[in-house]
């Protein structure tokens, strides 16, 4: 009798030396479970691994396998979440015990927001990629929230906010981001001289940019830098008072 009890602890505990069955529904009813699998293990089931509680943990060290649904089937993990509006049910990434990246919905990762949208969040400041075919970077996302291009991580679009330097007139005012900005010229009293935007966010090297004027069909000289674009001395009618500007990178 003294024997059995050390055998109970150590197969609830799920040590090394013992296998562990878990069968679909294992954890429908508790409330809070916390299971940990070491290196080197494989869950398997011909059905789904379902972690029904927004309490519960899995916590999976080293590398570890999760089983296909047997011949023609379907290899599923559900993670069901409160229905609380402010909880929700989430992936964590770490590294070395460090939270790197979550993904889940909007209830449980942002203030606010739709709450059935999917929601992927890097915690450091590397930001999120994407690759293809074992190959990338192909496009992503820096910590500022500018979208990048390419191995090199280059802004392609950057969604700092850009501000009038001078040149523009009196009473002028601008709206949009560094890749699409909407300028209301002001009192000119003849024309832009060097109308001056300051870029939000500095950009990995000069980007492209377009310039359209209100009424106005004229080619106006442009210099572009990696932190402003300058349109240089142009005479405009009363009437042009918008102007367009659209930068990307590369």
């Amino acid at each position: 009798m003294r024997l059995l009890i050390p055998l109970a602890i150590m197969l609830f505990l799920g040590t090394a030396a013992v296998e562990q069955n878990l069968l679909p529904g294992s954890f429908s009813t508790l409330t809070s479970t916390t299971l940990q699998v070491g290196g080197g293990s494989t869950l398997t089931d011909s059905s789904q691994v379902a972690l029904l509680n927004a309490q519960n943990t899995f916590t999976a060290v080293g590398t570890n396998a999760f089983g296909g649904g047997g011949s023609g089937g379907n290899s599923e993990i559900v993670i069901n979440g409160s229905s609380a509006s402010t909880a929700g049910a989430y992936l964590e990434f770490q590294k070395n015990g460090t939270q790197k990246g979550r993904l889940g919905h909007s209830s449980a990762l942002l203030e606010g927001g739709t709450t059935d949208n999917l929601v992927l969040i890097a915690s450091s400041s590397a930001g999120i990629v994407f690759g293809t075919n074992a190959t990338g970077p192909r496009w992503g996302i820096n910590s500022a929230g500018d979208f990048t291009v390419g191995s090199a991580n280059h802004i392609a679009d950057s969604i700092g906010t850009p501000t009038l330097g001078g040149g523009w007139g009196s009473g002028a005012s601008i709206v949009g981001t560094d890749y699409a900005m909407l300028i209301q010229t002001g009192t000119l009293g003849g024309g832009i001289v060097n109308g001056i935007v300051g870029f939000g966010h500095t950009w990995s090297t000069a980007p492209v940019c377009t310039v359209a004027m209100e009424y106005d069909a004229h080619a106006y000289p442009v210099s572009i830098s990696t932190s402003s674009v300058t349109l240089a001395e142009g005479q405009i009618s009363a009437n042009d008072k918008k102007m367009w500007i659209l930068c990307r990178g590369y």
